[in-house]
């Protein structure tokens, strides 16, 4: 690696359909700036040219004008890419421009840097081709290869799909909650944190104004109703892992063993990303990745020293 780019910046985006994540590294790996932002998925109600440009600026704030001008390569990874890649690109650009960085910015899926993000682990190696599920506020398991994106699973939107991940189980709880306040269905805690009061009639209606990530943070009152030993929490939770696991077989077919887990849902901390772990491991996968960042980071950190698969 010569002299400059051992001097260089490079600089990593994951945009989801909740929240954005940008990071600057020097080539070596430490970090000069982290900031978080709105999500950048226009099919969730987010504007990608405004959170973008949002987040660059207080990422670039934390810097001097000095490193500003050592930044030699951008890698962005966007929920939305594969539905709309032109208009993503250009809202990419324009906000890297926009905020006076220097170059252009490398614009792909959130599915290739959530798989290239296992390239940021000590010691893994990564194979060209693989699988991976990202689970957030919208679900997507699909096959990779390269930097191009393969066989796609699901991800079809909160209103037909993206089956177990945050929007979906917003709904789902959200439906629980209506149920049990109008003896629908099984009494459950959950009427309660959802509702707090308020009418099924007049909760309806503010509810069909909320967008994606607002119905998606309805899934944060699964963790307090499951704490409760909600039976219909519970059912909630089972149903949520076993869709994903069904879209990691879909994905994966006969042959795979690797996968990558990004997203809150699926890498997160919680009953769903435990559970789908568990059962994964128990069906002898073996599960790879960080957060997606990681791997906009690393893919750069590639793009600017001219190595596959970004050169």
């Amino acid at each position: 690696m010569s002299a400059e780019l051992d001097d260089g910046l490079v600089l990593g985006i994951d945009g989801g359909g909740t929240r954005s994540r940008v990071r600057i590294e020097r080539a070596d790996g430490s970090v000069v700036s982290t900031e978080f932002g709105g999500g950048v998925n226009p099919n969730s109600g987010s504007d990608p040219y405004r959170s973008l440009t949002d987040v660059f600026s207080r990422a670039l704030d934390k810097i001097t004008e000095g490193d500003r001008a050592r930044i030699r390569a951008g890698v962005a990874g966007l929920a939305g890419f594969l539905s709309g890649p032109d208009a993503m690109t250009q809202a990419t650009v324009d906000a890297w421009r926009s905020v006076g960085l220097p170059g252009t910015p490398t614009v792909c899926s959130d599915l290739v840097v959530g798989y290239w993000s296992a390239l940021a682990q000590p010691g893994v190696e990564v194979p060209a081709d693989g699988v991976i599920l990202v689970a957030g506020t919208g679900a997507v398991a699909a096959t990779i290869r390269g930097i191009a994106v393969d066989r796609i699973i699901d991800g079809y939107g909160y209103i037909l799909g993206d089956r177990g991940a945050g929007a979906w189980l917003g709904m789902a709880v959200a439906r629980a909650a209506l149920d049990s306040a109008t003896d629908r269905g099984p009494a459950t805690v959950l009427e309660g944190l959802v509702l707090d009061g308020v009418s099924p009639h007049d909760w309806i209606g503010n509810f069909y104004k909320q967008p994606p990530n607002r119905v998606a943070a309805l899934s944060m009152h699964l963790d307090t109703a499951q704490a409760r030993d909600d039976e219909v929490a519970g059912q909630i939770v089972a149903q949520a892992i076993d869709e994903l696991v069904q879209s990691v077989h879909a994905a994966a077919g006969n042959d795979a063993t690797n996968i990558v887990l990004t997203g809150s849902i699926a890498a997160g901390d919680n009953p769903i990303g435990n559970g789908l772990r568990e059962k994964l491991r128990g069906q002898g996968f073996n599960i790879m990745g960080l957060d997606g960042v990681e791997g906009a980071v690393e893919l750069a950190k590639r793009k600017m020293t001219g190595q596959w698969p970004m050169n």
